[in-house]
């Protein structure tokens, strides 16, 4: 398990460093992809099998997380913040089935 939270850490200080110089090296990762799955995280917990166990979705939580700067206690990514909300807010009124399924 040691081994795989240092490759988290890794690929998430390689992709703050490419994001500070404007490269983006994982381009499938976009930051409103980084906020619906930090969002999806939020509202139906990490706890599920998904997150757990698969690895390329460690990776891009912990990418997300890095984006976000979703570390306990430190100040989020103030640009980010609306669109995490947004998603947050149309995965908890899908629970509630005032709206559809959201995107």
């Amino acid at each position: 398990m040691g081994i795989d939270v240092f490759k988290n850490e890794l690929v998430a200080a390689i992709d703050k460093s490419a994001q500070e110089v404007g490269m983006s090296v994982f381009k499938s990762l976009t930051d409103d992809f980084c906020c619906k799955l930090l969002a999806w995280l939020y509202v139906f917990g990490g706890g599920q099998e998904a997150p757990v166990f698969n690895g390329r979705m460690n990776v891009d939580i912990a990418i997300a997380q890095s984006r976000m700067n979703a570390y306990g206690g430190e100040v989020p990514n103030v640009r980010l913040l609306p669109t995490l909300r947004r998603y947050v807010r149309d995965l908890e009124w899908f629970l509630d089935s005032r709206v559809g399924k959201p995107e």
